[in-house]
């Protein structure tokens, strides 16, 4: 027969607590993973080095180069959490022009965005959703958190334009099989092919790029 004691011994309350981490067969109960959101997993898709190719008028000749930009994470301050979109600019001397491989008029960009996914997911679903996501859209729509790009045209051009992008979108897709894109980037080796159009928010400045992955980040 078992008798309660009428004056139980008190335990410290840092070995109660232990106690009751412990569970109800004295086992440690298994930690939860800390799971990424959608955000999360969309945002490591897009990351890495990245090429555009552009061809730029000198001399009356056409010349072709590329464009590079680098998707890396933001700071780890930045909530919610958020890519860092870099554009480098176009190394070009003396172009007369640059064009994107469609033939429309691609000024220099340089400057730094901040992207994120808009919405709340669960994270024990955000896999599933990552994947239908990629199924059906080929891609994301992502938020401008923040950032200003330099945007240059060529020749006898103005002078440079700051445009504020925050507010604006972000729309990145995987390039499909036998697209107009698939076809501008046959010829660059990459594990991955994108597009990426950068729109503000009024819509009255639209950037598009057709992008080879040659660099993780």
């Amino acid at each position: 027969m078992w008798r309660i004691a009428r004056n139980p011994r008190r335990l410290p309350s840092g070995a109660l607590a232990a106690l009751l981490a412990l569970g109800p067969l004295g086992l440690a109960s298994p930690a939860r993973a800390d799971l990424p959101d959608l955000n999360q997993r969309a945002l490591q898709w897009l990351r890495g080095r990245w090429a555009s190719p552009v061809v730029c008028e000198r001399d009356g000749d056409a010349h072709r180069t590329l464009r590079r930009l680098v998707i890396s994470p933001a700071p780890r301050h930045v909530r919610p959490r958020a890519d860092r979109l870099a554009f480098y600019g176009v190394e070009v001397e003396s172009a007369s022009r640059c064009t994107d491989a469609m033939g429309v008029a691609a000024p220099d960009v340089r400057g730094t965005l901040l992207l994120s996914l808009p919405g709340i997911s669960r994270p024990d679903l955000a896999q599933a959703d990552f994947q239908r996501a990629l199924r059906q859209n080929g891609g994301f729509d992502f938020a401008i958190v923040s950032g200003r790009l330099r945007l240059t045209g060529w020749g006898d051009a103005p002078e440079p334009r700051i445009v504020d992008f925050a507010g604006g979108t972000i729309r990145a897709r995987a390039v499909r099989r036998g697209s107009d894109a698939a076809r501008i980037l046959a010829d660059l080796d990459g594990p991955r092919k994108l597009t990426l159009e950068v729109e503000s928010p009024d819509g009255a400045e639209t950037l598009s790029f057709q992008m080879v992955f040659y660099h993780s980040r």
